[in-house]
């Protein structure tokens, strides 16, 4: 055999190690849907983040807010106004962890008259579509 025909071979086995590695990475993954978002408030407020199922992951730089579940009944900030369930203090430079149920909604209240901002990222276990909130910020 050539070196031209030796380099082809061997680029062909490489291709398609690579395919047959490719494939194989997939086998028994599941579908996640990939939540992230951002609050930046200058004020006292309450918004909603985002509808249930899924499971978030919080960080803000400074203390001064809370987040917390309530019923899904609009699906958006004045849901908010409702009953709280399982409140989670944001600590300064800490992240917290929040599950959202279904038929829930995640919201973020602030009690502070300087600028929070609230990072966080997530995931819906469940191929279902997100719904996310859009926050302006001020």
């Amino acid at each position: 055999m050539n070196t031209i025909g030796k380099l082809f071979a061997l680029s062909t086995l490489a291709i398609s190690t690579l395919a047959v590695g490719c494939a194989s990475s997939q086998i028994g993954s599941h579908s996640v849907t990939e939540l992230r978002g951002r609050v930046s408030v200058a004020e006292p407020s309450v918004t909603a983040l985002v509808t249930g199922p899924a499971d978030i992951h919080a960080y803000s730089e400074f203390a001064g807010g809370v987040l917390y579940t309530v019923p899904a009944v609009a699906g958006d900030s004045r849901d908010c106004a409702s009953a709280r369930r399982d409140v989670v203090v944001l600590d300064a430079d800490r992240v917290r962890s929040i599950r959202i149920e279904s038929g829930s909604v995640a919201c973020l209240a602030t009690v502070t008259n300087r600028r929070l901002e609230l990072l966080w990222h997530g995931h819906r276990p469940d191929a279902a579509p997100a719904t996310l909130m859009v926050a302006s910020g001020r």
